[in-house]
């Protein structure tokens, strides 16, 4: 056994916390198969543990953990429109490099702080009618191997495995993505009521680019939608005045006494009727970046207190399960939802919002892998003692008659006869057989991968 103090682990969310060997962080990739040779030797098992952003033990091993933190490279191909970046960069960083750079991701998901090759192993994802998995961008993977090797995956097959590996499959240390120019979208938000909702959610997914929608705190009677187009920047000015969100520190003391006010009944009432009234909320043009999703959206104007709503309304201190269904099912399971709910009275605040991504064959394990899907991301406080029973039951009823697949880094409870049965038989296997050619020794195999896919 090696040497190092013990230390104890915790995910971000703290909902999963384990004991391990102290993390060590290798600065170079004769580093790492140096400590992956050692740990072969003593047939101890390695897993990267970057920023631990996902709300369960996928990023857990009781025996060698290693970050990642050191390999902060980024270099750009502009005429290839491809940019490589070492597995201690996060989405935020990168970001910021393309922009500087005048490109973008083309999607995201919606917070920056996670590594990217963390988030994309995950099966992190944005929402884009042609796709939304970030790790749909991958070309090129650099990783060192079970027996301790330095390789590079280029081939298209073994890389479907890779752009969502759950940190089984080998150590990234580097990815290559491809990237787009930026450019400019019209970014629309408009209020629905429900019946006019579920008359028309189809159709805003087939003609919008990007479409997102969010159940209104106020009223689950009324829907959000979250339109985004890409437009030639030629034919719109753009919006003067209008930024991106982004999460502040308020003081507690504003922050608790604005959730007070918005809980009360009157005020519930109020903006109620002004959503009612008003179908359009937001209808502006500006430049397409990743910021739009990593930063939550955009606002034209009244930045403080739009940026004051977010924070309350938006509860880091949660816990996120997130369900991929066909988009048919999507008024079915808001009725399952709610009904559900209502026999959880502690949970009235328990919300959940949806996002549409066309389906792609470049990630086995994405949850739009080969179909079109709408994924409901279900929030509910972690402090209630409800909430987990609540996520456990909802979970079920969504799989066994939506047939619905859980998100790998989110809340959910399903094991490897559930999880084989919502995904194609065929991408589980190829995913095996990846994972037996680079790790045969299953050196990079934990608790969460045996109890999910019994690898």
């Amino acid at each position: 056994m090696p040497s190092t103090p013990l230390e104890h682990i915790q995910n971000f969310s703290t909902n999963f916390s384990g004991v391990s060997y102290r993390v060590v962080s290798p600065k170079t990739v004769a580093e790492v198969c140096e400590i992956v040779k050692e740990a072969r030797e003593r047939k101890e098992q390695v897993h990267v543990v970057s920023k631990a952003h996902s709300y369960n033990d996928v990023f857990f091993t009781p025996q060698r953990l290693i970050s990642l933190e050191h390999f902060k490279h980024i270099s750009f191909n502009k005429l290839d429109k491809r940019v490589s970046c070492g597995a201690g960069v996060t989405i935020d960083e990168l970001s910021a490099y393309l922009d500087r750079q005048g490109f973008t991701l083309p999607f995201a998901g919606s917070y920056g702080g996670q590594t990217v090759v963390g988030a994309l192993s995950t099966g992190t994802h944005g929402y884009y009618r042609g796709g939304g998995g970030l790790g749909e961008c991958v070309q090129k993977v650099s990783l060192v191997d079970g027996l301790g090797k330095a390789q590079m995956v280029s081939d298209e097959k073994e890389l479907s495995a890779f752009r969502c590996n759950l940190g089984t499959l080998g150590i990234i240390t580097q990815i290559e993505m491809e990237v787009q120019e930026k450019d400019v979208v019209r970014y629309q938000i408009v209020s629905l009521g429900i019946k006019e909702f579920f008359g028309r959610y189809k159709e805003l997914v087939a003609i919008h680019d990007h479409v997102r929608f969010v159940i209104s705190p106020f009223s689950e009677k009324i829907v959000m939608a979250v339109l985004i187009d890409h437009i030639a920047s030629a034919k719109c000015p753009l919006t003067k005045g209008a930024a991106y969100l982004s999460d502040r520190d308020f003081p507690t003391l504003l922050l608790n006494l604005s959730r007070w006010v918005f809980k009360r009944k009157i005020v519930h009432g109020i903006v109620k009727l002004v959503q009612s009234i008003s179908s359009v909320a937001i209808d502006i043009t500006v430049p397409f970046s990743s910021y739009i999703f990593t930063r939550n959206g955009v606002v034209a104007q009244n930045i403080f207190l739009s940026q004051l709503l977010h924070a309350v309304f938006n509860d880091p201190d949660c816990l996120n399960m997130s369900l991929a269904i066909d988009p048919s099912e999507l008024e079915g399971f808001y009725d399952v939802f709610f009904e559900h709910r209502d026999r959880y009275p502690q949970l009235t605040d328990a919300n959940f919002s949806m996002r549409y991504m066309g389906g792609s064959d470049k990630v086995l394990l994405g949850t739009n892998y080969l179909k079109d899907v709408i994924v409901v991301d279900v929030q509910v406080s972690k402090k209630n003692p409800c909430s987990l029973p609540f996520l456990n039951e909802l979970e079920e009823k969504a799989v066994s008659r939506f047939r619905a697949r859980p998100h790998w880094g989110k809340v959910f409870f399903s094991e490897k006869n559930t999880m084989e049965k919502v995904w194609p038989r065929e991408s589980i296997q190829l995913f095996k057989k990846v994972k037996k050619k680079y790790d045969p020794d299953c050196l990079f195999t934990n608790p969460y991968t045996v109890r999910v896919l019994g690898i």
